[in-house]
């Protein structure tokens, strides 16, 4: 397995995991939260429709976006990819919709 390489090898834990060890977990997933839980927390992550490319997401500082299950997300954009072309994406926070009770 590929291990992650800024750190040393005896705290590397391995990258990926195995389809059977997936499938695990997903059911774990599944039976604690409920489909519908895992769901609307994977529609938060797509924002439908939306073409980005290197100039608008430089200059989408503020921008809302509205994401596959009707919430709103806000950007923030900070340049820490100075120079190059290709986009960079980085996150501060975990991403949770609110969920309904």
């Amino acid at each position: 397995m590929l291990q992650q390489p800024d750190s040393p090898p005896h705290c590397r834990p391995p990258l990926g995991i195995s389809a059977k060890t997936e499938a695990n977990l997903t059911g774990k997933l599944v039976e604690a939260l409920g489909v519908s839980t895992i769901e609307e927390i994977l529609l938060y992550h797509v924002a439908p429709g939306v073409k980005i490319i290197a100039k608008a997401a430089a200059e989408a500082d503020g921008a809302k976006l509205d994401m596959a299950n009707g919430q709103t997300v806000g950007v923030n954009v900070t340049n820490i990819n100075k120079g190059n072309k290709q986009i960079t994406h980085a996150i501060n926070r975990v991403l949770l919709p609110a969920l309904s009770a």
